[in-house]
């Protein structure tokens, strides 16, 4: 659960540091996944960085099954949603189907409050 305070600094700055969200070991296998799929995608020129204006750095998708599932899984990982859906006051992500039938559907959730009124 976060603190109003953590919540109230969401909604004055649009951003919110959720300390210790993250194991130290989940940290550093999401640390390494990222390098790689970067490393994959810029090749050893990764850490050349030349300004030629706008916004200096290299961006790619991050969603990816076969390159970053552990970005991916942690869309529905309720240690997120749940604070994601308190920073917000609601639901974050609408049910949505999944390619196999006999998968589950994605979870959404409520915020503690939201729950007790249902």
């Amino acid at each position: 659960m976060l603190t109003d305070e953590r919540i109230d600094h969401y909604r004055t700055f649009g951003y919110a540091v959720l300390r210790r969200h993250l194991r130290d070991d989940e940290a550093d296998r999401l640390r390494r996944e990222v390098k790689t799929a970067q490393r994959d995608a810029f090749g050893p020129r990764l850490d050349e960085r030349s300004f030629a204006g706008g916004i200096p750095g290299h961006y790619q998708p991050m969603m990816s099954r076969q390159r970053t599932p552990i970005s991916l899984a942690m869309i529905e990982d309720e240690r997120f949603l749940g604070a994601a859906g308190e920073l917000v006051g609601g639901r974050v992500l609408p049910p949505m189907p999944r390619a196999s039938s006999t998968s589950a559907p994605p979870r959404c959730t409520t915020t503690p409050a939201q729950a007790r009124r249902a």
